[in-house]
């Protein structure tokens, strides 16, 4: 199985929608994926492994899939982020025991790599097995970086 089975798609959160909310909530929702293993605290334990593990970083990452090569902002730990980064890899070409982006539920990131998804819009990705998370704007990677830096609560 890959390293990256567990992705959660991940949109922005408005600033006006819901005041109330602190933390990597107040930046991003999660869209609802419909497996168990989304709804059994994977997200917090993630969550609690990034920020034991320190502040995450962007970087910027070159992806070519088929004919399509641009720019991914990849956001992780600048300690693993390279190892990290190779695992991605290795999940976006596919190796002898996986297809191609083979995740536990469908996350539309090679349909809007490409250019191909453009009604119901996924801003980020966020690896819940590797702890790292990717977007395809400069600013969406950002305000990724900045949620995960967030403490819980502020």
């Amino acid at each position: 199985m890959s390293d990256y089975y567990l992705v959660q798609r991940l949109r922005r959160q408005h600033e006006t929608s819901k005041p109330y909310k602190t933390g990597f909530d107040r930046f991003f929702q999660l869209d609802y994926m419909g497996r168990a293993e989304f709804e059994a605290g994977e997200a917090f334990r993630s969550l609690g492994r990034i920020r034991d593990a320190g502040r995450m970083e962007v970087t910027v990452r070159t992806l070519t899939v088929g004919d399509t090569t641009r720019e991914v902002y990849f956001v992780a730990n600048p300690a693993t982020a390279d190892t990290k980064w190779d695992q991605f890899l290795t999940w976006a070409s596919g190796d002898q025991y996986a297809k191609p982006f083979r995740v536990c539920e469908y996350t539309r990131f090679p349909e809007q790599f490409t250019g191909e998804e453009k009604v119901l819009p996924t801003e980020a990705w966020w690896a819940l097995d590797t702890d790292v998370a990717w977007a395809l704007t400069a600013e969406d990677a950002q305000e990724l970086a900045n949620a995960f830096n967030t403490p819980k609560g502020s």
